[in-house]
């Protein structure tokens, strides 16, 4: 396992910073580094979720309004009017 991954497991079991640095034996900095690169992959994680949650959404709506639920149909719906 690479110390990267040892960080990330250590800090997902809520040991501080410091703790971890000491149990891996790396630089302080490193697991500052590592858990800001979690921080980022679980907030775009989180963004995506929320796009598509918006997606789905906007197609009940669409259905709601009674237009096409293939978004195929819908485009060229568009064109034709």
């Amino acid at each position: 396992m690479k110390k990267v991954d040892q960080i990330r497991d250590l800090l997902m079991q809520e040991y501080t910073p410091r703790q971890v640095a000491e149990r891996v034996p790396c630089s302080l900095s490193l697991v500052y580094d590592a858990r800001g690169k979690s921080d980022l992959v679980r907030m775009r994680h989180q963004i995506l979720e929320l796009r598509l949650g918006i997606h789905d959404l906007l197609d009940r709506v669409a259905l709601l309004e009674g237009k096409p639920a293939d978004i195929i149909e819908r485009s060229e719906q568009r064109r034709h009017a």
